[in-house]
């Protein structure tokens, strides 16, 4: 799956092992186009605009994916990589512990990839302030999935496919 159109990598790719280790952290093996992703590109600016719809609470919203978050970051750095934001998320007792964060969009929200069944995989966006509130009790599940939380994608491939497609043209064609 090649990202270079799509992002600016900003991050040397993570290693197997680097993987493997989180891998077994988590106890589940990461969707094949997920860990592709990690292993060539690892993260980076998302350098077309776009456009993304979901349904938060019943109300259409718009968003659009402005960084995806490499596997791990050096120490010195002030942001996160997915594993360091897991820490974060465990540490403030948040409480999704289904769901990896994956990326964000510049400001107002995240974006997590499930890590149960039935929605394995899929991708989900969820904003900032609405997490700190409402999210401690929840547990991934057919029936307990958040309203709060919005499906962006039904996986990472299909993330990938609709940021293209959903691209902003420079001008307007005539």
């Amino acid at each position: 799956m090649n990202w270079s159109s799509i992002i600016s990598p900003r991050y040397p790719p993570a290693s197997l092992e680097e993987l493997a280790a989180f891998e077994l952290d988590l106890g589940v093996t990461l969707p094949s186009d997920y860990r592709e992703f990690l292993l060539t590109c690892n993260g980076g600016l998302v350098v077309i605009e776009h456009t993304l719809e979901t349904s938060i609470d019943g109300y259409n919203e718009q968003t659009g994916v402005s960084h995806l978050f490499p596997l791990t970051l050096p120490k010195a750095s002030l942001s996160s990589g997915v594993v360091e934001f897991r820490q974060r998320l465990r540490a403030s007792r948040v409480g999704i512990e289904d769901a990896l964060a994956i990326g964000d969009d510049g400001g107002t929200g995240f974006f997590f990839m499930m890590l149960s069944q039935p929605v394995f995989g899929q991708v989900y966006f969820a904003y900032k302030d609405v997490l700190q509130v409402n999210s401690p009790d929840w547990q991934a599940g057919p029936a307990s999935m958040p309203g709060y939380m919005g499906l962006v994608s039904w996986n990472f491939t299909e993330l990938k496919r609709l940021i293209i497609e959903t691209r902003h043209n420079a001008s307007p064609e005539l």
